[in-house]
């Protein structure tokens, strides 16, 4: 029973009729499908951040290895959300691909025919973000041609 010092809630037909408002189709979105040069928040940058170094440790980097991925120190902020778009995004094709995490290990050390016999890895760090979009292309070609 209530008491007379609560206020009574209105009944669901007490309501006011109104339309929610009005949503666009939502669908789920990868960090990757944000438009070229759109910000991020700074929350999308922590989490984006904090996924960079999970992928670090899955790929046993070392930390010149890390640094030099993220293009530290001479990259601005936005050369950096490039860089780790395309990381995360070669990560994920790679799970994709080889879900075994020995077998994608392999595949960013050991030398490619691909990459003119360097590794895959070797690729990114050398030639920094166009070494990444340059391993994504390949590794996203080989997703799109793999069975389902």
């Amino acid at each position: 029973m209530l008491e007379s010092s609560q206020p009574a809630l209105p009944l669901m037909d007490q309501l006011p009729l109104s339309a929610p408002p009005a949503r666009a189709g939502r669908r789920r979105t990868s960090v990757a499908a944000r438009p070229a040069g759109a910000a991020c928040s700074a929350g999308q940058l922590r989490a984006m951040r904090q996924a960079f170094l999970g992928l670090a440790t899955r790929w046993a980097l070392s930390g010149e290895e890390a640094l030099r991925l993220m293009g530290e120190p001479f990259d601005d902020e936005a050369a950096r959300i490039e860089r780790l778009e395309g990381l995360l995004g070669i990560h994920r094709s790679l799970l994709l691909l080889l879900p075994e995490p020995d077998t994608c290990l392999c595949f960013l050390r050991r030398p490619a025919a691909a990459f003119d016999g360097c590794s895959a890895l070797g690729v990114m760090l050398a030639d920094g973000r166009t070494g990444i979009a340059r391993v994504r292309a390949h590794i996203v070609e080989h997703v799109a041609r793999a069975p389902l």
